[in-house]
């Protein structure tokens, strides 16, 4: 008598990392936009206890599973957290001590959260959450459209301004990559011009270097994957589209293009104020060398006199407020991120494409947000390290497989 194996469901994970997502998507949304009586409750104390619920749920009805690379690399990164909070010690008047406080605690509950979701995630899981993240880019891009040019024509959807619009279109591109390789979808591909277009027509001018940067890594390593001849016909599809693209958005994408890059930068020179935000942060770090100036301490002694919020810079801020010790362990969790993945080749495309999110984010970082802006740089670090471990059919294989050492960059192999 033949026998039928029981399905594995996944419910649990996939409930667990869409309140994550979604909540980390959400950053700090002003619930008074719907009602001033919502003004008083912080959305991620809504979505905080959604994901600790949801993720309860899921210890309960699955086993449990021990990744050690991924915990490692979410202790280290604690350090730089703990780092942070420490510096509320000597950090000057004037710093918004409890705003920072609750940042850094939202986001060690979150990334705790991914960490114990992504751990349970199979290859069904990782299509489902991409295909999630294609979705909701689609939506951003459809929400900028109906919403049309803000500030100095740029475009950007549902009040997370340009910045933010621009990294969803980040998101949105790698995630199209991502299901192409895993299905072969060829229509899916469509979708990177309209992405590039929502780039431009943020105006962010670091989004789109940092979008640059990534494609440097990203396009040698499809090609590899791909062959000569599929490489052809996906850059054929993709010019195609990006033809579709202008005619359909041209006017707008030259306006917004001649304005934030050609005049201001190219012609005027003008970078938001970054010069005078940077000088600022060195010359705190420069009197401080070795603890910093303590937390949020940039805006104690310099952003309330002069306008600004923050350094725009998470290696700035890390070195300006937590002086050396600061930096190193900041650059701690990141290196451990990297020599791990590139010991751990040949990458499967789940894993590639996390780490190529993971660094758009870091780039990203450089130009602009705060220390919880830096949440997906976390969130998808999490998601290369639990991949890869997966990937590598144990915990013990798992830690041998990304312990090899590294000989080339690394390749992409079917999941």
């Amino acid at each position: 008598m033949m026998s039928i194996a029981p399905i594995r469901s996944t419910a649990p994970q996939r409930v667990s990392s869409m309140v994550l997502l979604t909540g980390l998507i959400a950053g700090r949304f002003d619930l008074a936009r719907f009602s001033p009586t919502l003004a008083v409750l912080d959305i991620r104390m809504v979505f905080a206890i959604a994901a600790c619920l949801a993720t309860l749920l899921l210890s309960t009805t699955r086993p449990t599973v021990r990744r050690s690379v991924p915990s490692r690399f979410l202790l280290l990164l604690s350090l730089w957290f703990a780092w942070l909070l420490l510096g509320a010690a000597w950090a000057p008047t004037g710093a918004r001590l409890d705003e920072y406080v609750a940042d850094i605690g939202y986001l060690a509950v979150f990334l705790l959260c991914t960490l114990v979701t992504l751990v349970h995630f199979d290859s069904r899981d990782w299509l489902f959450l991409w295909k999630v993240i294609l979705v909701i880019a689609v939506v951003y891009f459809l929400g900028a459209v109906a919403a049309g040019p803000g500030d100095q024509g740029r475009y950007s959807a549902f009040g997370g301004g340009p910045n933010v619009f621009v990294r969803i279109m980040g998101l949105g591109a790698i995630a199209a990559l991502l299901i192409h390789l895993r299905t072969l979808n060829v229509l899916v591909l469509g979708l990177l011009p309209i992405f590039a277009a929502g780039a431009v027509l943020s105006g962010s001018r670091g989004g789109l270097v940092a979008a640059a940067s990534i494609a440097v890594i990203a396009v040698p390593a499809l090609f590899k994957r791909l062959g000569w001849r599929r490489s052809f016909g996906f850059s054929v599809l993709v010019l195609g589209g990006g033809v579709i693209s202008f005619i359909a958005f041209g006017s707008a994408l030259t306006r917004v293009f001649e304005q934030r890059v050609v005049l201001l930068t190219l012609v005027d020179g003008y970078s938001s104020g970054r010069s005078e935000i940077v000088a600022a942060a060195l010359d705190l770090f420069r009197q401080h060398p070795f603890i910093g100036v303590g937390l949020d301490g940039y805006y104690g002694l310099v952003g309330q006199y002069a306008g600004l919020e923050y350094p725009h810079n998470l290696f700035l801020a890390a070195a300006a407020e937590g002086g050396l010790i600061g930096l190193v362990l900041l650059l701690l969790p990141l290196t451990f991120v990297a020599t791990c993945l590139l010991r751990g080749r040949p990458l499967t495309a789940v894993t590639l494409c996390a780490w190529l999110a993971s660094l758009f984010m870091l780039v990203s970082s450089m130009f602009s947000g705060d220390y919880y802006d830096s949440r997906f740089i976390w969130f998808f670090a999490i998601a290369a390290l639990s991949s890869a471990s997966a990937a590598a059919g144990s915990p013990e294989r798992g830690r041998a497989k990304l312990n090899n050492s590294a000989k080339s960059l690394p390749r992409i192999t079917p999941l």
